[in-house]
């Protein structure tokens, strides 16, 4: 039995949130690195898809708790999904009552979900406001600046203005 199989049987949370909050932002890689480790060679990415959409389902109708288990039960079976990671950050910004604990933990999401894919211009975005909330606004900024670059089309003027160093002139 893996210490994830394990974990998920004996705690009341899954490994992969144990993991994440065990491990700092700092140790993010250390983190990666347990969670790899033990994830499936090969997952039941059909299973995993089918919570997601339960948990998108969840959502919609406005029950958070069994949201958010489903977005932990979809990733615990892949965590090599960076759309899940995005969707779970968003809805920890945008569905829980916001405070400086959940925007790190929506951080860890976007962290990870632009560690599997470098390109994700949202999470860059979602990434720089959750940052902005907790006040580290050069980051922010650096994120902010990541997004246009990525997707010029995104709409990040208001954040730049807000969190960069002379505003209007970082383009």
């Amino acid at each position: 039995m893996t210490p994830r199989y394990y974990h998920n049987f004996f705690k009341a949370s899954y490994y992969e949130d144990y993991i994440r909050r065990r491990y700092t932002e700092l140790n993010s890689d250390v983190a990666d690195m347990y969670i790899d480790r033990y994830k499936d060679k090969s997952p039941d990415k059909n299973k995993a898809t089918g919570l997601y959409l339960e948990a998108k389902e969840a959502q919609k109708n406005k029950d958070n708790d069994k949201a958010l288990q489903l977005y932990n039960a979809s990733l615990d079976i892949n965590p090599d999904d960076p759309l899940v990671y995005f969707d779970r950050g968003y809805f920890k910004l945008n569905r829980l009552e916001l405070n400086s604990d959940i925007a790190y933990n929506a951080v860890k999401d976007f962290n990870r979900a632009i560690k599997l894919d470098p390109d994700f211009a949202n999470a860059y975005l979602q990434r720089a406001l959750a940052i902005s909330y907790v006040g580290r606004h050069w980051r922010a900024c650096k994120d902010y600046m990541k997004a246009k670059e990525l997707n010029p089309k995104i709409n990040v003027e208001e954040g730049i203005e807000r969190n960069c160093p002379g505003g209007n002139e970082v383009k």
